[in-house]
């Protein structure tokens, strides 16, 4: 499917060229001088101007999605909020934080209501964090159903410091844990609107999910030190939430993990690991859709048209403007396809997850470890089959890369 319609590409073609003659001149100016004084010119306009930032901290606790029709609000409705939101067997407690309490204190305090909890009979209201998986303006309507008799414990989960999640099922291997660690099989036991989740295996591995919109992955890796007091309270409508528990089946998870591929070896060939994920993560997607973006030399260059025109615009001051980057076509071309977080290191945790944000997107999360690279994508709406295909030509380009960047140091040392 073409990205414009004749008639919106002759109009971009126009502008383009008014760019090219006119103000794009003065802003490749600026950049080439911007570049000769960095090593790495575009890696540090990302860094500056996109996504990390300190501001992410102000809702990591107590910071939660709330559906709403046309777009979501991220809120923290309570800043000094002093609970934990526990989920086990779908069901919904509070652990109260007594900051005064001895660490010793908690940890057997913390270990004996777990152990209640984790012996409750089986008979039980059904999940209402299923509902969090729902697309947003299914959940939405949702939402406010439950809210007319439960909007005390709706107040209670949003402004609860983070999530918790104790999980029943064993397993033996990365594939089943990284599914158990995203979905809890149907995503009964998880509620995604959180700014994050800790899941807990009976064996005793830690996973974690958060919210993309909120946080990026290396602000997430942090983990709560402090637990105490255990209360359970909720009360649902089983015919709302049994009308959408269908909808979390519909997340398709692939995994890859490369031995060889470990922080050592990067370091050790001179070669900057978080590049050589993000390029082999886009040439895979590249290759899927059949189109060419680039010379490898380009790419790892950034002189690849978003990172460029991205570059030209924060070249801009705050008063200038080009009717360049107000164009549909111009949103179009930085809309990804592919969302990447690196967790590395993300220290307990065996491996990472995104859960789906929205539809036609691969979210992938992969970690560079001592043990090699890890990468699980999750995807809502392709077919499995192009998933499959996806991790494959993925497989095939890191192996390539590695082959080609060791001749390419072995040569360096002849």
């Amino acid at each position: 499917m073409p990205i414009a319609s004749p008639q919106e590409f002759e109009q971009y073609r126009i502008i383009m060229k008014d760019f090219e003659e006119g103000f794009g001149q003065d802003l490749q100016r600026r950049l080439q001088r911007y570049a000769s004084q960095h090593e790495i010119w575009h890696e540090q306009i990302w860094k500056d101007h996109e996504f990390l930032s300190n501001r992410q901290w102000d809702l990591f606790f107590c910071g939660t999605r709330t559906p709403q029709h046309g777009c979501d609000t991220n809120t923290m409705k309570n800043p000094e909020g002093n609970e934990v939101m526990i989920l086990i067997k779908d069901q919904i407690f509070f652990l109260s934080i007594d900051a005064t309490a001895s660490t010793i204190r908690i940890q057997y305090d913390l270990m004996a209501m777990l152990r209640n909890v984790s012996e409750m009979k089986e008979c039980r209201e059904p999940s209402v964090g299923v509902l969090t998986c729902l697309d947003r303006d299914e959940w939405t309507l949702a939402r406010k159903k439950l809210m007319k008799n439960n909007h005390r414990i709706f107040d209670q989960i949003d402004s609860s410091l983070f999530v918790v999640c104790l999980d029943q099922d064993e397993h033996s291997d990365l594939v089943g844990f990284s599914k158990e660690v995203l979905l809890s099989k149907d995503g009964r036991n998880r509620w995604y609107d959180k700014s994050f989740q800790l899941i807990v295996s009976p064996e005793g591995q830690a996973g974690i999910t958060f919210e993309h919109s909120q946080l990026d992955g290396d602000t997430s890796v942090d983990f709560i030190k402090m637990l105490t007091r255990l209360e359970t309270c909720f009360t649902s409508t089983q015919e709302t939430i049994q009308k959408f528990t269908l909808e979390a089946q519909s997340i398709h998870q692939q995994i890859y993990h490369n031995e060889e591929l470990t922080c050592q070896w990067f370091e050790q060939h001179n070669t900057k690991s978080d590049t050589f994920c993000q390029f082999a993560q886009v040439q895979a997607f590249s290759n899927l859709q059949k189109f060419h973006i680039g010379q490898l030399k380009d790419i790892f260059a950034g002189n690849i048209i978003d990172t460029h025109l991205f570059s030209l615009e924060v070249m801009m001051n705050s008063y200038e403007r080009h009717e360049l980057f107000d164009h549909i076509l111009y949103k179009r071309l930085n809309t990804w396809d592919i969302l990447a977080s690196n967790l590395s290191p993300a220290i307990g945790v065996q491996t990472t997850a995104l859960c789906p944000e929205r539809t036609n997107l691969f979210e992938i999360a992969y970690q560079i470890t001592s043990k090699g690279i890890n990468v699980n994508i999750s995807d809502k709406s392709h077919s499995p089959e192009r998933l499959k295909l996806y991790i494959e030509n993925l497989k095939k380009i890191m192996i390539q890369l590695k082959t080609k960047l060791t001749v390419l140091y072995q040569k360096s040392y002849d």
